[in-house]
């Protein structure tokens, strides 16, 4: 067997010049074997002969950069590949290690071999010598669709004679992209990074940003290695083209994101071009996320959470973003804070001038460039936790407006040390559990100087806050003029009425709020502190949605009658959620919560939580009454676990939800409740009179519900029109096996039905019940009315 070193010798000895044959074997070897491994198509540029495809719309797939990793761990060693500068002594240095072939490296090797022109043979009458020779250089002679061309691997097609047709094609695709899929696609990610880094680093970061933003092997990312055309890359963005029209340029307005891949030693820091990108990432708006490769694994930093961290719903999302981005090197990307564009290596003297003249154009100059690039990093390093001198100094100076997310002590740690401001803040959003009224008090002066500040989002959960740091925090919501968004979570705390009636004269002094959440669960609340909340928010005419949150508190029919004559008078809002759960409200008061929602109130959207109340059947059939008359209510979710609701409320309420002609989507939990067979009879009768209704989950988990009231409720649903997914709980209820299969049969005839969720017992008759419907089930992926689905989206869980 031959040695290492053997296979370097003869990869030098072929490469050298006196032997040209021996390279042509080489080279024609190396790229049927890439393109072979990375099912690179060249039909797909053939059948072109140029490129059609525009280079913002040549993305690449995880899976294509996953087989690209593959290759060269496979390959990098037995193909000698060599950097593309010959070092000290005048060779080209062989690179033995896959780990430590850069992303420029792999270009050389592989994509500028496997995208080099292509000559297209026109009445052609000679054939490469036996050393490859052919006019102008060296070629692989290769037959494609009975068609003769060469791949020069040395030298270039000559020229035509003046006046004469050129006989070859010159611009071959010159993108490995091209070679992957044969149409335009438009990446969400646009992705900038440094040459140098290694490939398979490179490619572990992109990974790990996929796996933190739940995107599958289908993910698709624009990376200017595969989507540029080497062979001709001044032709593709023109000699003479402003930046604006560059192919990177193109992608990063079509992209809905900017992902900057930093390698471990942070040179894209010092690079103009890759400071220049991200500038422009964040002067669009895009979403900025940062993946870097340390301790053997690619990790993923951005500023809100990810959608990996809302991925269980029990756990809070900040807290899991915490968690998981605590591994995150920060000193890298403290090193972007001394950025300085005008001295950052920017390549030719062409890219010099090019550079200054579109960073002062379209950035205002170096250094607004700068502040651009120091507020991203001291953003996102707030977010890791990191409270540094230069980054509380970057977010003082910035010109643009930013977010800050992160801890409130690291937050009072800013702005005690450091004299954090938050002048060009556009989002504040801060949590912490061990937070005390002066922490409170820091936040709510620091607002007094928050002038372009549109959102506030306090998560103090658990806290020590009393009345007296709730009211310095309110005197501060009212001063930035354009708050739109407030969001504040006081569950646990020891807020009283006092501190709460303030919160709500500070948000009614904010006449330009459209959103506000809320939460004032297990708190000392009482009816007085929700009468001055309720009236104090009555004087905001904008609001569009409100989340508000009494769980456990000691509010009465008193309060919550006085919240619902804020909402009558509330004529703009869309859209309102309550939690009303385990406290003290009759029907009376439930009647008046939603008395004025008639006519032409706006409200599409309820959620009502009712759970351990004193609700009766008469409050739900009051409450029917009045959702039915609302002109444009679409979705309504309302849980009445553990309360006194019977077939009769059942009734009151189905009836009420069939007369809302745009309802479109249906949640209710009676769980533990009273309802039995003639309530869910009554309740899907009422249900299918809604025509639009497409969505429905019933929860009668622990009720009275046999498998008559089962059965019929699935022939009643089964003849709502646009029924397309539904979700039925019957566990601790007697419905069997009977019930269950005329349940099945009654939801075959839903012709649009799509996703399917049925719970029963786990007891004797599961073997059955599960065969009985999973038989019915699958009827929806053979039967011609029904489109083919996922076996997953049918199956009936037990």
């Amino acid at each position: 067997a031959t040695t290492h070193g053997d296979r370097l010798a003869s990869a030098k000895s072929a490469f050298a010049d006196d032997s040209p044959s021996d390279a042509l074997q080489l080279v024609e070897q190396r790229l049927q074997t890439a393109e072979g491994f990375l099912n690179l198509s060249v039909d797909h540029v053939l059948c072109r002969e140029y490129s059609k495809l525009r280079p913002e719309c040549r993305p690449i797939e995880v899976s294509g950069l996953r087989r690209v990793a593959e290759f060269i761990q496979t390959y990098c060693a037995s193909h000698c590949w060599t950097s593309p500068q010959p070092g000290a002594s005048g060779e080209h240095e062989i690179i033995a290690d896959p780990k430590t072939l850069s992303i420029a490296q792999f270009v050389y090797n592989v994509i500028q071999p496997v995208t080099a022109p292509i000559g297209h043979g026109l009445n052609v009458s000679w054939h490469p010598g036996s050393d490859g020779s052919v006019p102008g250089g060296f070629a692989i002679e290769r037959l494609v669709k009975g068609s003769r061309r060469f791949r020069y691997v040395r030298g270039a097609p000559p020229d035509p004679e003046p006046g004469q047709r050129d006989r070859f094609v010159r611009d071959f695709s010159g993108s490995i992209a091209e070679m992957l899929c044969a149409g335009e696609r438009v990446a969400p990610w646009f992705c900038t990074h440094w040459w140098g880094q290694p490939m398979l680093e490179f490619i572990e970061c992109i990974c790990a940003h996929a796996h933190a933003f739940l995107l599958g092997d289908d993910a698709l990312y624009w990376l200017f290695a595969f989507a540029g055309k080497f062979s001709a890359m001044e032709l593709e963005r023109g000699a003479e083209a402003s930046v604006i029209e560059y192919p990177f340029f193109r992608a990063v307005k079509l992209a809905e994101g900017g992902l900057l891949v930093m390698d471990q030693n942070a040179m894209v820091t010092r690079r103009a071009w890759i400071a220049f990108e991200t500038a422009i990432v964040t002067r669009l708006k895009k979403t900025f996320a940062v993946s870097t490769f340390d301790g053997g694994k690619g990790h993923t930093l951005a500023l809100d959470p990810v959608p990996r961290d809302h991925r269980n719903p029990n756990r809070d999302a900040a807290a899991q973003q915490q968690m998981r981005q605590r591994k995150f090197p920060g000193q890298r990307l403290a090193a972007m804070l001394e950025t300085r564009l005008e001295k950052a290596n920017s390549g030719s003297a062409r890219d010099v001038s090019t550079l200054r003249e579109c960073i002062e154009q379209i950035l205002g100059g170096y250094d607004a460039a700068d502040k651009e690039l120091h507020t991203i990093a001291a953003a996102t390093l707030f977010s890791l936790g990191e409270v540094q001198a230069a980054a509380t100094r970057a977010l003082n100076r910035a010109s643009q407006q930013f977010s800050l997310h992160g801890e409130v002590e690291h937050f009072v740690k800013a702005r005690s040390e450091h004299n954090l401001g938050l002048w060009m803040c556009r989002t504040l959003r801060l949590q912490g559990q061990d937070v005390a009224d002066e922490d409170v008090a820091t936040i709510g002066k620091s607002l007094l100087q928050a002038v372009n500040l549109d959102s506030v989002s306090l998560d103090l959960h658990g806290s020590k806050v009393h009345d007296a740091g709730a009211k310095v925090l309110a005197r501060g919501l009212e001063a930035p003029v354009g708050l739109t968004s407030v969001s504040l979570d006081f569950e646990l705390t020891q807020i009283e009425d006092a501190g709460v009636a303030a919160i709500g004269a500070g948000l009614g002094r904010a006449h330009h709020l459209i959103s506000v959440v809320l939460d004032f669960s297990e708190t000392k609340l009482k009816d007085a502190g929700l009468v001055s909340l309720a009236e104090s928010m009555t004087q905001v005419r904008t609001l569009i949605s409100v989340d508000f949150s009494f769980y456990g508190t000691e509010v009465a029919d008193q309060g919550v009658v006085a919240l619902g004559s804020f909402i009558t008078k509330s004529m703009g809002l869309e859209r309102i959620s309550l939690n009303l759960s385990e406290t003290k409200i009759g029907d009376e008061a439930l009647k008046e919560v939603m008395a004025g929602v008639t006519g032409d109130h706006r409200l599409n959207s309820v959620v009502l939580r009712l759970a351990g109340t004193g609700i009766s059947d008469r409050g739900l059939e009051l409450l029917g009454s009045c959702l039915a008359s609302s002109r444009f209510l679409t979705k309504v979710d309302i849980f009445l676990n553990a309360t006194a609701i019977g077939d009769v409320g059942a009734v009151g309420i189905g009836n009420g939800l069939g007369k809302a002609k745009r309802l479109a989507s249906v949640s209710l939990s009676f769980k533990d409740c009273r309802v039995g067979d003639a309530g869910a009879v009554a309740l899907g009768l009422g249900l299918r009179k809604c025509a639009p209704l497409s969505v429905v989950a019933l929860d009668f988990s622990g009720t009275q519900v046999g498998d008559a009231g089962a059965g019929a409720l699935g022939v009643a649903l089964g003849a709502a029109a646009d029924l397309s997914s539904i979700s039925l709980d019957f566990t601790g209820t007697t419905v069997g096996d009977s019930g269950a299969t005329v349940l099945g049969l009654g939801l075959e005839a839903a012709s649009q039905l799509r996703s399917v969720s049925l719970t029963f017992n786990d007891g004797p008759q599961k073997a059955h019940v599960r065969e009985k419907v999973q038989e019915i089930l699958a009827g929806f992926s053979g039967s011609p009315t029904h489109t083919p689905v996922t076996r997953r989206a049918h199956a009936a869980q037990f």
